[in-house]
């Protein structure tokens, strides 16, 4: 699973004197067959083979870079499925025995790079754009505290306490009958407050975004009165699941939840990318538009649907990026042929540190050419100004 604790120990890393090969491949079936994807392979690693017998490099370390391109065409070949994958990230250093497989929800740009960190700035924006949630699932005496994250759940607490059942006795005037209740609601309320401790833990140490809580309705009403503000402010959902259920049907449940919250929170950026485009404020739609506010550095927020692959250029100096022309307007020179423009514009997203949102499903977004940007200033929206 990519986390921020993953990013930083691959940040951390360090190979002196060897260096590390970085391998992002676009494996999206819906666009590639898996012969496409293992050409584009071989295909990198050519290049990169000849860019390593230009450079003066210690044998020691070329030996190193080849058996990493040697373990990763075995590992494409002989090893990944690709099933459900639409990115394949591996990352090694042979002669430092590192070697580190990901697979990702997102369509990448294919690359190969080496240098002396592993590249991670398409692992960063990921962690970006998705919303990492969290299931608290309570009955009076039990709970189970789920992360689900990147299509993934990862149960983090169990807690079970001796709560007594309600009963009822005879007695005077049913005071010993209430006293004893008193006792047993009590055990209750320690159970939620220690449940809302775990939580807040849980919380504070991998700061999820969303709360979704399981359990009875009046079981839920009580627990949700000890959870933290922070906490409360936080919960999008309630669903009907008890603690004794399996890791497969809680990871259903809640992505029941957060596809209708994600759906919610789609519309509503594309709700106000139109309205800011059509109040000729701080919006523009279309593949053009939106290629060239990303070329001048405008963009906070880029929205596009999924899947979406448009052909175009780029100029090799300036990176300006277009559907329509094939030479650069800034430089005047021939610009270079690319299938997907679009992977090129999130590259340069991503470098610029923009919010990038990729859409499922969206007619209103279909109207506009599948793409647009919230940006942080104002364009000239009539052309660019050389």
């Amino acid at each position: 699973m990519i986390t921020i604790e993953l990013v930083e120990e691959l940040l951390a890393l360090k190979t002196d004197p060897f260096l590390i090969s970085s391998l992002y491949l676009n494996v999206n079936e819906k666009r590639f067959s898996r012969k496409d994807y293992k050409i584009q392979l071989k295909d990198l690693i050519k290049k990169r083979r000849q860019d390593i017998k230009n450079i003066d490099f210690d044998e020691e370390i070329k030996t190193s870079l080849e058996e990493d391109f040697k373990k990763m065409l075995h590992y494409v070949d002989q090893e990944f499925s690709g099933r459900g994958v639409r990115s394949l990230v591996i990352l090694s250093s042979s002669k430092k025995n590192f070697w580190q497989v990901y697979h990702l929800p997102q369509p990448v740009k294919s690359r190969l790079l080496i240098s002396s960190e592993p590249y991670v700035r398409p692992l960063i924006a990921l962690l970006d754009e998705y919303k990492r949630y969290c299931s608290v699932v309570i009955s009076r005496d039990k709970a189970r505290i789920f992360e689900v994250y990147l299509g993934e759940i990862t149960e983090h607490t169990e807690i079970i306490n001796q709560v007594p059942g309600k009963i009822r006795i005879a007695g005077w005037y049913g005071l010993e009958e209430r006293r004893i209740e008193r006792h047993i609601e009590d055990k209750v309320h320690h159970h939620f407050k220690e449940i809302a401790d775990a939580t807040l833990n849980l919380f504070k140490k991998k700061g999820f975004d969303w709360l979704i809580l399981g359990g009875k309705k009046e079981n839920l009403t009580s627990f949700e009165s000890h959870l933290h503000t922070y906490l409360r402010d936080r919960i999008v959902g309630r669903i009907d699941l008890e603690p004794d259920t399996s890791l497969h049907d809680a990871l259903m449940k809640t992505r029941e939840v957060a596809l209708r919250v994600e759906r919610e929170e789609e519309e509503q950026l594309i709700r106000r990318l139109l309205n800011e485009t059509n109040s000729n404020g701080l919006g523009v739609i279309g593949i053009e538009d939106t290629l060239k506010a990303i070329w001048q550095g405008q963009v906070n927020t880029l929205i596009l649907k999924d899947d979406l692959a448009v052909p175009g250029s780029i100029c090799p100096t300036c990176g300006y990026m277009s559907t329509e022309e094939s030479e650069c307007l800034h430089d005047s020179i021939p610009m270079d042929f690319t299938p997907d423009v679009l992977e090129e514009a999130i590259e340069s997203a991503i470098i610029q540190n923009c919010r990038i949102e990729h859409i499922t499903e969206s007619q209103e977004l279909d109207n506009v050419g599948g793409i647009g940007a919230i940006l942080r200033f104002k364009i000239n929206r009539t052309g660019l100004n050389f």
